[in-house]
């Protein structure tokens, strides 16, 4: 399933500070990142088809604690507000359904290279 790549291509996409979204770990200075987190195994439905609630983290860093705030609640409004079909699958793999805050815009510490704060999603996909 090539969704995590699909949804690194669509954060890239937005209009932020920065230029590259990492996948795991904040790299040093303003960054952006994103990686997955636990989230409910897949439901099995008895015609075979597979609906998956693909559960995600955003980390938003940066010098300037409001435009770290600003910034994780743009990402976060954005893909709350994605339609059906939005993010797509290269390789069919998948059918992006909606997108939905699991935890809202929060803190998590300020450190040496600034502000770092995250919110929590769900993306519900059809597996194909």
């Amino acid at each position: 399933m090539d969704f995590l790549e699909r949804l690194k291509e669509f954060l890239e996409n937005l209009d932020t500070f920065a230029d590259h979204i990492a996948v795991g770990v904040l790299s040093d200075g303003n960054s952006i990142a994103f990686r997955p987190i636990p989230a409910q195994p897949p439901i099995k439905y008895l015609d075979g088809r597979k609906s998956l609630s693909y559960g995600f983290q955003v980390l938003v860093r940066h010098s300037d604690q409001l435009k770290a705030i600003q910034t994780t609640e743009s990402i976060s409004q954005t893909l709350d507000d994605l339609p059906k079909g939005a993010i797509k699958s290269e390789n069919n793999s998948f059918a992006f359904l909606f997108c939905s805050i699991s935890t809202p815009t929060n803190y998590v510490e300020q450190d040496s290279s600034g502000w770092v704060y995250t919110a929590l999603f769900s993306a519900n996909l059809s597996i194909i």
